[in-house]
């Protein structure tokens, strides 16, 4: 496998003048401000609450909550995993079972799904797996402390 460098690198979304306390207030932040992640982006739901995902699998409760949902320029859903703090591999498996449930169950079952995890850092090993990941579109985006 050869590394994809249009993924590799992270954006970086610059926010001088605010500190986030908690991972809602960064949430928040980002579902209000997604034009300044990418041009185009914008909420799928205006009232920044996480989605709950109720599971239709056997054996299954709750698969979570996504934090951000919208649609990019193409009109492809985006499925936001934000982080507050360090985010870790973890959080791409977080959001691979959110992007399997939208594709399997939900209203936008068939429809182009891609994916960003939005966070303050994040390690090494999850830069790398995102560096080799090359069959879905997963976008880093770091938010400075």
């Amino acid at each position: 496998m050869t590394p994809c460098p249009s993924r590799a690198a992270a954006i970086t979304l610059a926010c001088p003048d605010r500190t986030f306390e908690d991972e809602r207030q960064l949430r928040n932040y980002v579902a209000t401000n997604l034009h300044l992640i990418e041009p185009g982006l914008r909420p799928l739901r205006t009232d920044r609450r996480s989605i709950e995902i109720p599971c239709k699998m056997p054996h299954c409760r709750r698969v979570g909550s996504m934090d951000v949902v919208a649609l990019d320029s193409l009109e492809r859903l985006v499925v936001i995993e934000v982080k507050h703090g360090m985010a870790t591999p973890l959080a791409l498996g977080q959001l691979f079972a959110y992007i399997a449930w939208a594709c399997r169950y939900s209203e936008f079952k068939g429809r182009a799904i891609r994916g960003m995890i939005v966070a303050n850092r994040a390690n090494a090993l999850l830069r790398l797996a995102l560096e080799y990941f090359d069959s879905f579109p997963v976008t880093l985006v770091l938010v400075p402390e």
